[in-house]
């Protein structure tokens, strides 16, 4: 997935875009509240498979990704 991230970047199409691209053409489910924050997981059609799940908070108004699944993976 790094090396993805990278290609996208380094071509100006940033990690975020794609999570924007995916989130319209896919299905997203959620588990959480609002106080505590969201778990994201989706799928995306076509033989996409199954996205990484994502973070999520509701802050000022707008909702936020904190994380990614792969982003946990390096933290202790």
């Amino acid at each position: 997935m790094a090396d993805t991230r990278a290609q996208l970047e380094s071509s100006g199409f940033t990690f975020e875009n794609l999570l924007d691209f995916v989130a319209s053409v896919g299905e997203l489910e959620k588990e959480g509240d609002e106080a505590r924050g969201y778990r994201v997981r989706g799928t995306v059609p076509l033989g996409g498979g199954n996205l990484l799940p994502m973070y999520a908070i509701h802050e000022s108004g707008e909702y936020k990704i904190l994380a990614y699944a792969e982003d946990l993976r390096h933290k202790p």
